[in-house]
């Protein structure tokens, strides 16, 4: 399965983790998608140049792993980063252990990583894996005007095992996405703004102040599911002082869906 991926200027990057199908599993009764402890993650490099083909992908292969969501990708020389969640196992428990092994949320934790590969490199395998933070989540955006390029700014959907829950029948695991969390690349500094304990928060998305705007400039958008009042919000920061809760909130007139992903589009693009 290959759910996500990045743009660089030169390269297209597919990272493949092994959430394996099955119609044997399927015939069983039991998921077609599950995943594999036992098999290795794959990072495809295709050149995006005119006439490049699949048999023009470059293949890095790194010990077992789960990634899922891309916060960014781009070039440094040579070498390409690529910064993605990454935990030690399986993060969804709705993709089972195929080996039939329970889920492990402490196991299952993502931390925001950064990989790099050498394209000038003879070998196959990842130059270095370098954690970028220790707040766990999954969900990462960026300002999009510096998709494939060197970046500042990230923000994402963390689950803070520190704040309580309080909801009636508990949650899956015991945990809910109770924090959003942003990430200063430059400085290496880190703000977080929790949601409470009967609330969880759907993908954050980035609104620039305006077209030529420094990046970060501007605000982040998302909607926080109000759980025991069965309600929605729509929450905007600003963009690079999250700490310090949301600026405005608006009463959504419906009960959105419980999702995740989002995006933002401005009204001349619509």
């Amino acid at each position: 399965m290959m759910h996500d991926f990045a743009v660089t200027r030169d390269y297209v990057l597919f990272h493949v983790v092994p959430i394996t199908g099955s119609w044997e599993r399927m015939a069983q009764g039991r998921p077609h998608f599950g995943f594999d402890t036992t098999l290795p993650v794959h990072l495809g490099v295709l050149p995006r140049r005119e006439g490049a083909t699949a048999a023009d992908i470059r293949w890095f292969t790194t010990d077992n792993c789960f990634a899922s969501h891309v916060m960014n990708a781009f070039q440094d020389g040579d070498r390409i980063h690529f910064d993605t969640p990454v935990a030690k196992n399986n993060m969804f428990p709705f993709f089972p252990d195929v080996h039939g092994a329970p889920f492990n949320p402490m196991e299952a934790a993502s931390f925001l990583t950064r990989w790099t590969v050498n394209m000038a490199s003879n070998s196959d395998e990842f130059e270095s894996k370098t954690r970028l933070t220790n707040m766990a989540g999954e969900f990462p955006r960026i300002d999009d005007r510096f998709q494939g390029r060197p970046y500042r700014y990230g923000w994402w959907l963390v689950i803070d095992m520190s704040k309580p829950v309080e909801l009636k029948g508990g949650s899956a695991g015991g945990a809910v996405m109770n924090t959003l969390g942003m990430i200063d690349h430059k400085t290496g500094t880190e703000q977080s703004w929790w949601c409470g304990p009967v609330s969880s928060l759907q993908e954050p998305c980035f609104i620039p102040r305006g077209p030529d705007a420094p990046e970060g400039d501007g605000w982040i958008v998302q909607i926080c599911n109000r759980l025991e009042e069965r309600a929605s919000d729509l929450l905007l920061f600003d963009a690079t002082e999250i700490a310090k809760g949301p600026i405005a909130s608006a009463r959504i007139p419906v009960r959105m869906r419980f999702g995740l992903h989002g995006n933002w589009v401005p009204a001349e693009g619509a």
